[in-house]
């Protein structure tokens, strides 16, 4: 009687564990989804927010809103991604082109970090991850359309996609993210 409850408490033990993991990467997954589509809605927002395209009631230009990509941070790094705005240096300027994401312009908008137990397993501009597998790299979003502008961290525009591959860490479970050019997001 006793073994059976041991045997049937450990089982509920690893179910639950196991459970709580596909939790914790859908809810991740959702998230990452939910990010992405963020920054290209905020994209179409800032188009239509005066007369002047961009140009924020702050004062600021935003030509752009974006989503970096950081991957192998290190061990006690998770892995993240930024939401940010894409600014032109003043008010009055124009917007620069997109060549890779810096943090010291007050671009950041939000810093997501993935729960410890998921990964970037790779950023890639092709669909096998076998060449170009980046540790950082981006897309951003250009309004009026918006524009879908990728970037990697030598700071060189890329291809025609983006793909994110999110793995779950011990277990053969990942899910593959991809923006094309037209600025769709499929998983």
């Amino acid at each position: 009687m006793v073994g059976i409850a041991v045997v049937l408490t450990g089982i509920l033990t690893v179910y639950t564990r196991n459970s709580e993991k596909q939790i914790v990467f859908m809810k991740e997954q959702s998230l990452l989804v939910s990010s992405l589509l963020r920054a290209k809605a905020f994209a179409i927002e800032t188009f239509q927010t005066g007369l002047n395209p961009g140009l924020q009631p702050s004062g600021e230009r935003i030509c752009g809103w974006g989503v970096h990509f950081e991957r192998n941070r290190g061990p006690n790094n998770p892995d993240r991604y930024i939401i940010f705005k894409h600014l032109a240096p003043g008010a009055n300027t124009s917007c620069p082109p997109i060549s890779r994401y810096t943090a010291n312009q007050g671009e950041e908008f939000e810093i997501l970090e993935l729960d410890s137990r998921l990964e970037i397993s790779c950023l890639a501009f092709d669909n096998q991850c076998t060449s170009g597998n980046q540790n950082s790299a981006g897309v951003v979003f250009i309004p009026p359309d918006p524009i879908t502008k990728f970037y990697n961290p030598q700071g060189q525009a890329a291809n025609n996609e983006l793909f994110i591959v999110l793995k779950l860490k011990g277990v053969p479970r990942e899910t593959v993210v991809k923006v094309n050019k037209f600025g769709q997001i499929t998983f």
